[in-house]
Parts: C-alpha cells; structure tokens; sequence
C-alpha cells in the first residue's frame, strides 16, 4: 500500500479528528484546465443535513449551494478557497473535490 503524503501543516492526528467527524475523507489536489496546480485539500464525507440542504439550493441558487457543500465537506485550507473568487477554476476544483464527496448509488433498470 502506498504512503500518501499529507500535506504541510496537517499530522496524522488531525486526519483521525476529520474521520471521527465524517467517517471517510480523502486528499484532492486541485489543479485547474492549464494545469496550474493550486494544493492539496482535504476533505470529508457530508453529513445528511449538509446533503439536505445542498439540494434544497441546487436549483435556487446554485453558488449557496456550492458554499453550502465545500462548508461540510473541507476540513483544510477553508479560509483560503473561501477568499478565492467564486467563479475560478481553482474555486470549481475545490467544489469538484466536495462533489466527489456526495454519496453516490447505481441502479440498474429492467424493461417489464
């Protein structure tokens, strides 16, 4: 298995308090379509409550509703992504690594 390296200023200690509060989070690093890359976040399972209301603004407001996922999902470098401009590349890869976060299930469909 392979050692991923934890970014600067984050120690093992902190990623068991992020698992505690999510149950599963991940490393994404963030680049955006240049190439140029902008770090690496952590992230964390949302909550049902943070997926309610996620959903409830999708279609109402969909910056809210980004605000409202990368509130419940990062558990590095918050400040910073929320000073960056809405409409970046590197704002839409922050919120990209949040969605990958959603719980996701498959259904398989059958013709009757």
């Amino acid at each position: 298995m392979n050692e991923v390296k934890l970014p600067e200023g984050v120690t093992p200690e902190m990623i068991e308090e992020f698992k505690k509060k999510h149950g599963v989070v991940k490393i994404a690093s963030l680049t955006d379509s240049d190439g140029n890359e902008h770090g690496d976040v952590i992230v964390g399972k949302p909550s049902s409550t943070v997926i309610a209301q996620f959903e409830k603004f999708m279609d109402k407001d969909s910056m809210k509703a980004r605000e409202i996922l990368l509130k419940g999902t990062l558990c590095t470098r918050r400040d910073e992504i929320f000073s960056w401009e809405k409409n970046s590349e590197k704002y839409a890869a922050a919120f990209d690594a949040a969605a990958q976060m959603l719980p996701v299930g498959k259904a398989t469909l059958k013709n009757l």
